[in-house]
């Protein structure tokens, strides 16, 4: 993890106080941010493909990204299909 190569404490931080006291940290070396990405979505039988921007990290763990039409999803690997 990169946060603890950058933060030598910051596993110890991690346990003691949670994810949120890192967080500022993790984002100022985090990669993701605005990277534009297609979601697939299977309605039936067909595949339906969105264009969405990643915006940070849900309250779970998972990437928050936004659509063009504004709407807020959560992405959830798929094993690389």
């Amino acid at each position: 993890m990169l946060i603890m190569r950058n933060q030598p404490h910051g596993g110890m931080q991690l346990l003691e106080n949670g994810f949120q006291s890192l967080e500022e940290l993790y984002y100022k070396t985090w990669l993701h941010s605005g990277q534009r990405v297609i979601v697939q979505e299977k309605n039936d039988d067909q595949v339906v493909e969105n264009v969405v921007t990643v915006q940070g990290l849900t309250s779970t763990g998972y990437l928050l990204a936004i659509g063009d039409d504004n709407q807020m999803c959560e992405l959830h690997l798929d094993g690389n299909r």
